[in-house]
């Protein structure tokens, strides 16, 4: 286990994360020109065919906005807190995860910024860290981000 990773879970325990209305998080996405979608074209956060921001941590919508600012490339979110996701710790539905849609620029993004670390265990898909205690996971289909802080915040 990485060092970095257990002084941001024991900040996170000390520390209760301020949550948001999914309308306050697609506000802060519309700021920056991030785009959402779902395949059931809709947010409820109890429909696993939805694409919910209801109970997102602050800090992860506040990452999520650097993301964008910071590579310059188009950000789609495809998964927020609604269910269908695994209950870990540190869950989506627990506010911590957000999963974007692949392109080039965030996958060269990524890559080139962020430090690969490992294949996960359990998975064998690539996790790379940030460097401020956030790990982007490289997913067959998505790129999934899990925010313990809010980078540059």
């Amino acid at each position: 286990m990485h060092p970095e990773k257990i002084s941001h879970e024991r900040a996170v325990e000390m520390f209760e994360p301020e949550k948001i209305s999914h309308e306050r998080a697609v506000e802060m996405f519309e700021e920056v020109g991030i785009t959402w979608s779902s395949v059931g074209n809709c947010s409820d956060r109890e429909d696993q065919a939805c694409t919910s921001f209801e109970e997102l941590n602050w800090d992860t919508a506040r990452a999520a906005q650097v993301l964008k600012l910071r590579s310059g490339c188009d950000i789609n979110i495809v998964g927020g807190t609604e269910r269908g996701h695994p209950s870990e710790p540190y869950s989506h539905g627990e506010g911590f995860r957000l999963d974007y849609s692949f392109n080039s620029c965030l996958e060269d993004f990524v890559v080139d910024n962020y430090r690969f670390i490992e294949n996960r265990p359990d998975d064998d898909v690539p996790r790379y860290w940030t460097g401020m205690g956030n790990y982007f996971t490289q997913m067959s289909d998505h790129w999934e981000g899990l925010y313990f802080t809010c980078e540059s915040c």
